[in-house]
């Protein structure tokens, strides 16, 4: 979606919101095979747009909740919109790519590092707390507007219409955005 953004400029909006794939409860998980089969999918549907996704190491937990990482990922908007781009695109690289565990704060640092973000900062917004009531309200209107829908990410909406739900291929995205830019012929 970035990159689309980037391609029609002001001719779109895209608001990123907080979506918890995996809420949290603190049990530890070990990834399955639904897990294993949409990472392949994925993989699959954005190869030719250059996106990789690593298969999970069967002996590594998963992380127990994305809730830390969208506390963050809020924490980097506070630093502006590049900010944000950037260290969001790390999450998913560091989750979808790396294997990293998401929900640990070291992890989270360590990329508003690689983000190029102000550590300091960073590390300020994240200890104080003050991000997760915006994740919660975000989650939560996303489960409400979206329901049963609501199982993949990134879930994507053009206009409220229903939802696109896990990675497609860049000319998906395209033929949604040019289908509510261009007006119905009547």
């Amino acid at each position: 979606m970035y990159a689309l953004k980037d391609e029609l400029g002001d001719k779109i909006e895209l608001q990123v919101k907080a979506y918890a794939l995996i809420p949290g409860d603190g049990t530890i998980r070990q990834a399955g095979s639904h897990s294993a089969q949409g990472r392949m999918q994925a993989g699959l549907e954005g190869k030719n747009d250059g996106l990789e996704f690593a298969r999970w190491p069967e002996d590594k937990p998963v992380p127990y909740s994305s809730i830390p990482a969208l506390e963050a990922a809020k924490c980097a908007a506070l630093q502006g919109k590049a900010a944000f781009k950037d260290y969001d695109l790390g999450l998913f690289r560091a989750f979808f790519q790396e294997c990293q565990d998401i929900g640990d704060k070291d992890v989270l640092i360590a990329l508003a590092a690689r983000a190029g973000l102000d550590e300091d900062r960073f590390k300020q917004d994240l200890d104080s707390g003050s991000q997760k009531d915006p994740v919660m309200v975000e989650f939560l209107e996303c489960l409400s507007v979206f329901g049963p829908y609501a199982q993949g990410i990134p879930l994507t909406s053009f206009n409220n219409s229903p939802p696109l739900v896990g990675c497609a291929p860049m000319e998906v995205y395209r033929t949604g955005i040019m289908r509510q830019l261009q007006p119905m012929a009547g």
